[in-house]
């Protein structure tokens, strides 16, 4: 059997990030606290995740059920953060080299990149 070609089993990235965003989005706007139990202790703000203010508890209500607390390790989520800013800055920075006609790479190199990219 002849293989297929790259376009019908290569999915585009940026369409599968924007389609998993949206059904998390969705999700998770479903999801109410109970006023009940302890409404203050289960709500964060933005920025409580990214700077590790507070942590995450995954427990259920009853007595017997597990009781678990998630704290992310501080290297990994600055680290992931910062590595974040870096490659929004760089993005800005290479745009702004390729608007202006500055050439950084040979096309062959332009070409590689842009294959993996889409």
């Amino acid at each position: 059997m002849p293989s297929a070609p790259k376009s019908q089993y290569r999915s585009n990235f940026l369409q599968d990030f924007w389609h998993l965003n949206v059904a998390m989005w969705t999700s998770n706007n479903a999801l109410v606290p109970d006023p009940d139990k302890e409404p203050d202790a289960l709500t964060s703000s933005p920025l409580d995740w990214p700077l590790l203010r507070v942590g995450l508890r995954m427990c259920g209500w009853g007595d017997d059920a597990y009781k678990f607390f998630l704290l992310g390790t501080p290297i990994i989520w600055w680290g992931g953060l910062i590595s974040i800013i870096m490659m929004v800055i760089s993005y800005m920075y290479y745009q702004l080299k390729w608007q202006r006609k500055i050439v950084l790479w040979s096309e062959g190199k332009k070409k590689h990149i842009i294959d993996l990219i889409y």
